[in-house]
C-alpha cells in the first residue's frame, strides 16, 4: 500500500483553522516563497488547480500575506492519489512563486503534468495510506 503524502504549509493551515500546535509542526509558506517563477511554473499551476477534490471547507479565506489585497480563496483538499494539497496552494505558486517540494514536482512530471481524473483515483487505497 502506497503512503499518502500531505502537502501543507504553517500559514495555510492556520488560515484554513487548524489548531496552532498542529500548524506549527508545518514548513512556512513564507520560506517557500520566491522573487521569480520557476520553470514549469504554469503547468504546476494547472497541475494544482485540476488535481480531483479530495475535501472542500465551508469558508473563505484570504492572501496570508496580504489579507486586504481582495483575494477570496475557497479552501480545501486536491489530490492526484498519492499527494494532497490545499487548494489555494496554486494561488501562492501563481502570485508569490512558493517553491514545492521536488518529490511533489517529480510526480507531477512524471504524469507530464496532467493530474489524473477522479475516476483513476484509488480513494480507498488513498484513505488507508494515511494509517501506514
Amino acid at each position: 500500500m502506497k503512503r499518502t503524502i500531505r502537502i501543507n504549509y504553517r500559514e495555510i493551515a492556520l488560515e484554513q483553522g487548524s489548531p496552532l500546535e498542529s500548524a506549527k509542526q508545518l514548513p512556512s509558506l513564507q520560506d517557500a516563497v520566491c522573487t521569480t517563477a520557476h520553470a514549469n511554473e504554469h503547468k504546476t499551476i494547472r497541475y494544482l488547480e485540476n488535481g480531483p477534490n479530495y475535501s472542500a471547507m465551508g469558508k473563505v479565506v484570504r492572501d496570508v500575506f496580504d489579507p486586504e489585497n481582495g483575494a477570496i480563496l475557497f479552501p480545501g483538499t486536491n489530490t492526484d492519489g498519492v499527494f494532497l494539497w490545499p487548494i489555494e496552494l496554486a494561488y501562492y505558486v501563481r502570485k508569490y512563486h512558493v517553491r514545492l517540494p521536488s518529490d511533489f514536482l517529480e510526480r507531477m512530471a512524471s504524469r507530464d503534468w496532467q493530474p489524473p481524473s477522479k475516476s483513476e483515483i484509488n480513494f480507498e487505497s488513498l484513505y488507508a495510506g494515511f494509517a501506514t
